[in-house]
């Protein structure tokens, strides 16, 4: 093992550490980040951002907490653990060698971080083609980190997602416009998480799911056709945290192996999410069947 996997393999352990700990205590687990942050930082910019963060977060009434605890609230784990690594070590530690180096080579400088402005109502704006483009380029000069701005809605939402995930080494940062998503939006974003969250469960579970639908539900979380295995999402779900999401989709998956809610299915759910009953009784008293 080399450096810098030693060094990738630390960040990961303090990062996974940190954000189990975050319940207990997150104000100490966001400090401890930025602090290891600062440590790891291999840029002057880099390094200079982290001791803003240290310096913003040493009053314990900052209001910065209020915002770190809606992101972890709002945020599936994972997605946030994964977000740090791509920052603390992709984007600060590996690719800002990278960068040292191609500054040196090509004698200009290097950003560390790629700002795209979106706004349809501009003629010959970017688009998602040029977006991945820019992506595939800065990765090569020791980029891993980009933020778009949106301006407006975006009807291409989908096609620049897919950009996204098709390079989880990256850090995105994408700020939507002040006015609410479309439905159609909310939609596309909130199957984006049921798709993750299905291919999570489905070997854990022995099943398998033919396809999903996000719809308006009048009085269901959601549905499963035991028949043909699709399922259905209630758009709700996207005001909801991301555990209320993830019991829904298991409670789903879970009626492929088994079609009533009896004692077998209760006891699948048991085996698979022991904290149902928590989440059920914050979606609801009874669970919509």
């Amino acid at each position: 093992m080399n450096s810098q996997d030693i060094t990738r393999a630390l960040i990961d352990t303090t990062v996974a550490r940190a954000m189990v700990e975050m319940d207990a205590d997150p104000k100490r687990s966001v400090r401890k980040l930025c602090d290891l942050g600062r440590q790891f930082s291999r840029g002057r910019f880099q390094n200079q951002i982290f001791a803003i963060f240290q310096d913003l977060l040493r009053n314990d009434e900052s209001p910065y907490y209020q915002a770190i605890d809606f992101l972890l609230r709002s945020n599936d784990p994972e997605a946030l653990r994964q977000f740090g690594i791509n920052i603390g070590y992709n984007s600060f530690t590996y690719g800002a060698q990278i960068l040292r180096q191609k500054q040196k080579e090509l004698s200009f400088a290097v950003p560390w971080v790629v700002k795209l402005r979106l706004d349809s109502r501009i003629p010959d704006t970017y688009d998602s083609s040029f977006f991945a483009s820019v992506v595939r380029t800065g990765l090569t000069y020791g980029i891993y980190s980009y933020q778009l701005r949106s301006m407006d809605h975006h009807e291409d939402m989908e096609s620049y997602l897919a950009v996204i995930q098709s390079h989880p080494e990256c850090a995105f940062l994408w700020f939507l416009s002040d006015t609410p998503l479309t439905e159609k939006q909310q939609k596309l974003l909130l199957k984006k998480d049921v798709e993750k969250l299905i291919a999570k469960w489905e070997p854990v579970m022995g099943v398998k799911a033919s396809g999903v639908t996000i719809r308006q539900m009048k009085t269901r979380w959601g549905s499963c056709n035991v028949r043909t295995h699709h399922i259905n999402i209630n758009l709700a779900l996207a005001k909801k945290p991301p555990e209320c999401l993830e019991y829904v989709v298991v409670h789903e998956l879970t009626h492929i192996l088994e079609p009533s809610h009896n004692a077998v299915f209760w006891g699948y759910m048991t085996q698979f999410y022991p904290n149902w009953k928590r989440v059920r009784k914050y979606l609801n008293d009874e669970v919509p069947e």
